[in-house]
């Protein structure tokens, strides 16, 4: 049972960071029809692409790519909260949510039922 958990758990971080593929990619290619190159969607996209192969196979490489990733993601996060707050320019509920989700999304990956198992590689 709580193998089948661990790999529920895997396989839905997992569609999560597919679908953050998907919208770097559709946000790349609308870039590229402007004649603009956004390396950093490009960048991002293909991060978010291993991250989600990794978490569907269950593999730790996986798991650690995906906590950079929200890690990162949360402190850019903050640093626009902080950076709306200071200059009292811009919404604030965008960076926010930019912000509480990334860190939530640390905080889930890091719990216990987000090991890995065991390989017989």
């Amino acid at each position: 049972m709580d193998s089948a958990r661990t790999r529920l758990a895997f396989r839905a971080a997992s569609v999560l960071y597919a679908a953050t593929t998907i919208f770097f990619a559709v946000l790349f290619v609308r870039a590229l029809g402007r004649h603009e190159i956004r390396s950093g969607a490009f960048s991002y996209g293909l991060f978010t692409a291993i991250t989600a192969v990794g978490l569907w196979m269950q593999r730790a490489w996986g798991r650690s790519i995906a906590l950079v990733i929200a890690l990162g993601t949360s402190a850019l996060g903050a640093f626009a909260v902080l950076s709306s707050v200071i200059a009292h320019q811009g919404r604030l509920i965008g960076p926010m949510i930019v912000f509480l989700v990334s860190t939530l999304l640390t905080y889930l990956l890091s719990l216990p039922i987000f090991n890995p198992p065991p390989r017989d590689d």
